[in-house]
């Protein structure tokens, strides 16, 4: 592989095919690092700056040095027009007289923000203000805002590579930014780093082989909490419209709309809640099914998922699936918190952070496609991101 300059926004990997051990990452699953674009306010196609949010069309990396992306018209005609003055191609990770700056980011990763602020919408997730991609442009350029201010009270020594190559984030990319240099350093154990997050062709069943089964809760018990909750209810009528008095039916419709840690806070409100929404492994199988659990599972096979769930109700008499247990594994966060100091530029402090984050061999992560742990890696970078207070 040629020289590598520059990297992507969001996953700090490399705008070119990488090489690893083929039998740990075939060359197939390197092929997504090719394809990537630019987002900015600039118009693209016609090589104008006019300043209005635009996503190019593919983008290359051109012979030379500096950090600068040829970019394809719609046409699929070599767009050379350069930011500043003359022609060349554009530059990155800099911000030209108006202040904008252009980054280069994977297709597949700008796919994984889209699919992620899909999700927050649907799951009326309002904290955050970040609701679509020119947002998520916003904060690049306040994060680069910050990485030049950094870099301002930085000695020589640390300011002279800080943020040239890409964006430099508290979370160190979870692991990707150690092996910035002028060759992407393919270490053996990190190759999950640049799998395909979004060709996972048996993630369906990989995540179906991670149940284990059970004992099934007795009949008699779930007799015994139904009867406990119809008493509890009666014992506390009033006059007022209690929640725990709503018909099943309402109650359902009213968590239908809820997120799952929703719907867990409020069977703890009340012990009639708690029975009156009971949360065993059907409860935990349909947040799976939903979608609701967790967003990036967005290409399931649901109708594989429910016509093995059909067939635990029919067959399995004295055993369930423990789909809790597969729940907690899917919300897990493994990659900790994004506590790195800007401040002192790239250190050997970081360097021994990050090298701490390699999760491939770890006995609590789901199997299978090690692009399935890069797609939760860049999920976890965009769950980060927020506008920043200026």
């Amino acid at each position: 592989m040629g020289l590598v300059e520059i990297f992507c926004a969001l996953c700090g990997c490399p705008l070119q095919e990488v090489a690893y051990d083929p039998d740990l990452l075939p060359t197939d699953c390197t092929k997504w690092l090719n394809k990537f674009c630019v987002i900015g306010n600039t118009n693209f196609s016609h090589g104008a700056s006019e300043h209005t949010f635009n996503i190019s069309a593919l983008g290359s990396i051109p012979a030379g040095n500096g950090p600068y992306v040829n970019i394809e018209d719609t046409k699929g005609i070599e767009n050379s027009w350069r930011l500043d003055s003359g022609y060349g191609p554009w530059q990155v990770y800099e911000s030209d007289e108006t202040g904008s700056v252009l980054f280069p980011i994977h297709t597949a990763c700008l796919s994984i923000v889209q699919h992620a602020l899909c999700w927050r919408k649907h799951q009326r997730i309002t904290t955050s203000s970040l609701t679509t991609v020119e947002d998520f442009y916003k904060v690049l350029c306040q994060q680069h805002e910050r990485n030049m201010k950094a870099a301002q009270n930085m000695s020589p020594q640390a300011a002279v590579a800080f943020g040239l190559q890409g964006l430099e984030w508290e979370h160190g990319y979870y692991g990707a930014r150690q092996f910035w240099g002028q060759e992407w350093e393919s270490e053996d154990q990190w190759e999950w780093l640049c799998a395909d997050p979004m060709k996972n062709l048996t993630l369906s069943s990989d995540i179906l082989s991670c149940l284990l089964p059970i004992p099934r809760r007795p009949q008699s018990a779930m007799q015994e909490t139904s009867s406990f909750s119809h008493a509890t209810i009666e014992s506390q009528h009033s006059h007022g419209p209690f929640l725990e008095e709503l018909p099943t039916e309402v109650l359902d419709h009213i968590t239908f709309f809820l997120q799952t840690s929703s719907i867990i806070r409020l069977c703890r409100c009340s012990k009639t809640l708690a029975a009156r929404l009971p949360t065993g492994q059907k409860f935990w199988r349909e947040q799976i099914l939903s979608g609701r659990l967790v967003g990036y599972l967005w290409d399931l096979d649901y109708d594989q998922f429910r016509q093995f769930a059909r067939e635990e109700d029919e067959s399995m008499t004295n055993q369930a699936w423990d789909w809790k247990r597969l729940a907690k594994s899917l919300r897990k966060d493994h990659f900790g918190e994004a506590n790195l100091d800007l401040s002192t530029g790239y250190t050997a402090k970081w360097q021994a952070c990050l090298e701490n984050m390699n999760l491939k061999h770890k006995e609590d992560f789901i199997p299978g496609s090690i692009g399935l742990i890069n797609r939760r890696r860049i999920w976890k970078i965009v769950q980060d991101v927020k506008l920043l207070a200026r």
